[in-house]
């Protein structure tokens, strides 16, 4: 009797350990998937030349900021892969967690993969693939890469995403050019509104320049928390720091912050610092 219960015993967990494994792989799986597809849509866009002479028309400040971010003359890289080490506050009165995760941008079109990794200890984990490809946001979130915990899409998600491809496009600033989907207006000599519409999503914010003429923060009401009541309209913040030379290309804040400003107070929630980038 003891022989069979602990054959059983041994067989559910070597199930249990299979269907870990095997919805680990499904998600890696997926996951470089949806990367190809992303450097597909990346092939299609078109060959873009950046030189000073591409800013030299625009307002004081926005001229001396992509001149002072931008190296003199190169072609613009379609795919941008940024690796990076964060911690990350899961609620007001929790601890730092670890977080290791790989983000991958096409540049022309705005469309991005966030794959992350939050460890709670060294058993557990939680990995998150948030997304914005061709308009439609996707927040997914499995428990150790594997059982789905949320698999969340939304108008307020796509808003959300929109704004974080802005936000993060200080990776590759070129994105952030002014174009048809992209205007910016100047409020004063240090800060601009921007409005930005990306097929049925659209966003605004504000861009905070510092005295050296580098985005110190963004600012936007155009971000959504989830919370037990659906998503909460929040105002929400980035800060940037610690502008480094990345591939002789670009100056990139290889330190940022994110911030709720909820109704009893800021919430600074994570902390980013970009280990590497590569340009294709």
């Amino acid at each position: 009797m003891k022989k069979v219960a602990f054959t059983a015993l041994i067989s559910v967990s070597l199930l249990f350990l299979f269907l870990f494994w095997g919805g680990s792989l499904l998600t890696e799986n997926s996951i470089a998937n949806k990367v190809d597809r992303l450097k597909e849509i990346s092939n299609t866009s078109p060959t873009v030349i950046f030189n000073k002479k591409t800013v030299a028309n625009l307002p004081r400040p926005l001229k001396k900021y992509f001149t002072m971010v931008t190296s003199n003359s190169f072609k613009v890289p379609k795919f941008v892969t940024v690796i990076q080490k964060a911690e990350i506050k899961t609620s007001t009165k929790s601890k730092w967690l670890p977080v290791n995760a790989v983000e991958y941008f096409t540049t022309y079109y705005p469309n991005y993969l966030w794959d992350a990794e939050l460890h709670t200890n060294k058993y557990f984990w939680v990995k998150t693939i948030d997304s914005y490809v061709e308009g439609a946001g996707n927040m997914i979130i499995k428990f150790n890469s594997s059982i789905t915990i949320s698999d969340a899409k939304s108008i307020e998600i796509n808003k959300s995403d929109l704004f974080r491809y802005f936000s993060e496009a200080v990776v590759f600033p070129t994105s952030m050019l002014p174009n048809d989907s992209l205007k910016w207006n100047m409020l004063d000599s240090n800060i601009a509104e921007i409005k930005y519409k990306h097929k049925s999503v659209s966003i605004v914010a504000k861009v905070f320049f510092n005295e050296n003429g580098l985005i110190e923060k963004i600012l936007t009401n155009d971000k959504f928390r989830s919370t037990e009541k659906g998503y909460v309209q929040t105002p929400y913040t980035v800060y940037y720091s610690n502008y480094k030379w990345f591939d002789n290309k670009y100056i990139v804040p290889s330190h940022y912050e994110l911030e709720w400003d909820l109704p009893d107070g800021k919430f600074r929630y994570a902390k980013f610092d970009i280990q590497k980038v590569i340009y294709e």
